[in-house]
C-alpha cells in the first residue's frame, strides 16, 4: 500500500452532521479537531507498523533460507547413508550367493 493515502476527512460535512444532531459550534469544532488529529496519528502508527512488518518479513526470509540449507544438507547426508546401506546389502547378497555356490558345488 505504499503511496496510498487515507481519504480526506470532510470537516465541513462532519460539522453539518454534528450540528444537525444538536451539537453547538464549539462542540462540533472540538469533536472535528479530535477526530482529524487522531486520524493523522493513526496513519503514522500504521506506517510504523508497516515498517516493522517489513523488517520482520525480511528476518523470516533469512530464517527460511537458513532452514532450506539445513534441509538440503540433511537430505544429502541421508542420500549418502542410503547409498552405503544399499551397497552393503548388495555386498551381503553377493557373499551369500558365493557361499551357497561353494557349498552346492
Amino acid at each position: 500500500m505504499v503511496g496510498m493515502s487515507a481519504p480526506a476527512f470532510d470537516t465541513l460535512k462532519a460539522a453539518k452532521q454534528l450540528g444537525a444532531a444538536g451539537f453547538d459550534d464549539a462542540q462540533a469544532e472540538a469533536v472535528i479537531a479530535t477526530v482529524a488529529g487522531s486520524a493523522g496519528q493513526d496513519v503514522g502508527v500504521l506506517k510504523a507498523d508497516v515498517e516493522t512488518l517489513k523488517v520482520d518479513v525480511q528476518a523470516l526470509k533469512v530464517d527460511v533460507q537458513a532452514l532450506k540449507l539445513q534441509v538440503a544438507e540433511k537430505f544429502e547426508a541421508l542420500y549418502k547413508h542410503l547409498w552405503f546401506m544399499g551397497a552393503g546389502v548388495v555386498a551381503a547378497n553377493a557373499a551369500v550367493v558365493t557361499v551357497l555356490i561353494t557349498l552346492l558345488t
